[in-house]
């Protein structure tokens, strides 16, 4: 226990460089192109142990995580040339069809509840781009559901440690 205890001091003695590997994974883990390869919501849970020591820290790392969600977000939309999506390997028929219903059924609903699905939230954010909805109508549903993703998974690990 004692181990565990040093490695999370350390850890946060170098504050900005988790928050740095905060923003990078959340990042990672919203952005179509690599975000399948990323596993993003064990990381957020670990991380948050780490944002147990004050309530600055978690802000701190709430705002680092909720920047890069909707950092990648916001770039999977914008490489939204609907010509191009074929070409892109992992994103086979099946996944590009699931996530075009996805949006069809549900509008900007779509964005916001695929943030807490893996595999739709490697794909809605390219469709969204490619089916032309709006930049504002994307970003309500990106910033709101982006704000919410990170402090759903820090938040039990900034907790646990206060118990």
């Amino acid at each position: 226990m004692d181990l565990i205890i040093s490695l999370m001091e350390y850890a946060q003695s170098r504050y900005s460089l988790v928050l740095l590997m905060v923003f990078l994974l959340t990042f990672t883990k919203s952005c179509a192109v690599i975000s399948l390869l990323i596993p993003g919501t064990s990381g957020l849970l670990l991380f948050g142990t780490l944002a147990s020591a004050s309530v600055g820290h978690f802000l701190l790392m709430w705002m680092s995580a909720s920047l890069g969600a909707i950092g990648g977000f916001w770039l999977s939309w914008l490489t939204r040339y609907r010509h191009h999506l074929h070409r892109i390997r992992w994103l086979n028929a099946e996944r590009l069809a699931r996530g075009q219903l996805f949006l069809r059924r549900h509008g900007a609903w779509a964005v916001f509840f695929s943030r807490f699905l893996s595999p739709l939230r490697a794909t809605v954010p390219l469709v969204t781009g490619a089916s032309g909805t709006s930049l504002w109508q994307f970003q309500l549903a990106n910033v709101s559901s982006g704000l919410l993703w990170p402090l759903v998974l820090l938040a039990p690990g900034a907790l646990s440690l206060n118990f």
